[in-house]
């Protein structure tokens, strides 16, 4: 893919995607933007652009409408629809090394 920047056309490659609730298609890319589309019409709802480099896996939270994303800059960040807003809600480093898969555990506690 390629992504028009001002004048110049740059290399643009997605390594993650996910869907939530069958509505929303969530991207990251190797720009370090993680966007968020609706996934009817294809249209950019919001883009967030915290990371300085390629975002390599998201996770879902299904209970939560939460998105965690990290990748090669080892900062994981949260992403949270809030009243039809999606919004950032947390960043973390808890390392330095690169991050290319997370997961979501569940557990009780008795």
């Amino acid at each position: 893919m390629k992504a028009k920047k001002g004048k110049t056309v740059e290399n643009l490659m997605i390594w993650t995607l996910c869907v939530v609730d069958r509505k929303y298609l969530v991207s990251g890319n190797s720009k370090g933007a993680l966007s968020v589309w609706d996934a009817q019409f294809g249209v950019l709802i919001k883009e967030f652009n915290e990371h300085e480099a390629d975002i390599l896996t998201t996770c879902l939270n299904k209970e939560t409408k939460t998105v965690y994303f990290t990748g090669s800059n080892s900062l994981v960040c949260t992403i949270q629809l809030v009243q039809d807003e999606w919004k950032l809600t947390s960043k973390f480093r808890g390392q330095s090394h690169d991050i290319n898969s997370i997961c979501l555990l569940k557990y009780n506690l008795i």
